[in-house]
């Protein structure tokens, strides 16, 4: 879903995890950020992909709550983005489709338990990609 030129500007790959907002940060150098609601800089290093992962996974057991399965959208979406900046379509993909299946009701009883297999299944995937690298 998202090309290299998105991140080519992007020296290292940053992570921003606030209360409004998770996912990439796209900023590319202060000089350019004439207004920047950000007085300090709240990124981080991104975490690897295989503990974004275990945090989603975490955040799954609230999805039954209408604001859990917000948060839980929320932070499939970034981890989804932070797939595909580590070149790893098929598990960019695959979070995409949990989301889309979870807002359309797809999923057959408590999706807790499913979404925590299918979030099991893709953490040993990434595992063993990252292994054979």
């Amino acid at each position: 879903m998202y090309d290299g030129d998105l991140y080519k500007g992007i020296k290292a790959v940053r992570w921003v995890e606030t209360e409004t907002f998770i996912g990439l940060d796209r900023r590319l150098k202060r000089m350019w950020r004439l207004i920047d609601r950000r007085v300090g800089d709240q990124s981080t290093r991104a975490p690897s992909l295989v503990t974004a992962l275990r945090q989603l996974r975490v955040q799954a057991t609230e999805v039954r709550a209408l604001s859990g399965r917000a948060a839980f959208e929320k932070r499939a979406r970034a981890t989804a983005e932070l797939a595909g900046a580590q070149q790893l379509p098929q598990a960019e993909a695959t979070l995409l489709d949990l989301v889309s299946k979870l807002k359309n009701n797809e999923i057959p009883g408590d999706p807790r338990y499913w979404l925590e297999d299918q979030i099991g299944e893709l953490i040993r995937y990434v595992a063993d990609r990252r292994a054979s690298v």
